[in-house]
């Protein structure tokens, strides 16, 4: 049986989206709430004069704000690989798998501290809240190609 795939194309509707079909923002502020402390906690790096001190001093204190690391480079995971000259180093934001050293090393070379110190973001729970947004309309976008391949 051959199918006329003009037809077949013919039948599809020129929109499927509803209102609320690009950004899913209720699941975006459970995501956002989710982590709010640990932001917060975090948001006391912005401005900084001695980061590094002051991240070694949270991570201490507060090592469940690591969580959070991930999700500011736009990761999804709990874990991060990387390769430098130095080495490769698979990073857990989980449980601290790396001395606090190692971290520092890494919010160094990601730029993340330059982000925090220089006030390029002035508050962490609103860019997550931008960047969960981004990581719905990928994941929308995914779902769609999903149907299709």
């Amino acid at each position: 049986m051959t199918r006329n795939f003009k037809e077949w194309l013919a039948t599809f509707r020129p929109c499927i989206s509803d209102y609320c079909y690009y950004v899913d923002f209720d699941k975006v502020h459970r995501n956002v709430d989710n982590i709010k402390v640990e932001l917060n906690i975090l948001n006391t790096l912005v401005g900084s004069k001695n980061i590094e001190q002051d991240f070694e001093n949270i991570v201490n204190k507060y090592p469940e704000t690591l969580k959070c690391i991930p999700l500011l480079l736009a990761v999804r995971s709990n874990e991060i690989s990387v390769t430098d000259a130095d080495g490769e180093y698979n990073f857990s934001f989980k449980k601290q798998n790396y001395s606090i050293n190692q971290y520092k090393m890494f919010m160094k070379k990601t730029k993340l501290f330059d982000l925090l110190k220089n006030h390029i973001v002035s508050n962490l729970e609103e860019t997550f809240d931008v960047l969960d947004k981004i990581y719905n309309i990928h994941d929308l976008e995914n779902n769609i190609l999903k149907r299709f391949i």
